[in-house]
């Protein structure tokens, strides 16, 4: 009788462990989706300068500075 209570709570920790491999794929598949998704650092300053917060001298030189030119 033992035995069984045994493998009742074995088969338990089965269904979470599996359930823990899903979870934790989720979340890496989610986290890799955010980082697909955000801006380039290119996108950002258009951003900015379209937006105003920069000024075109600016919007120029930071440019410059991350295409490499």
């Amino acid at each position: 009788m033992e035995y069984f209570g045994h493998m009742g709570f074995g088969g338990v920790m089965w269904i979470v462990i599996i359930g823990l491999i899903f979870y934790l794929s989720f979340m890496i598949a989610r986290n890799s989706k955010d980082v697909r998704e955000s801006d380039s650092a290119l996108e950002i300053l258009k951003k900015r300068f379209a937006a105003g917060e920069i000024s075109e001298e600016d919007f120029k030189r930071m440019k410059n500075d991350l295409l490499g030119g």
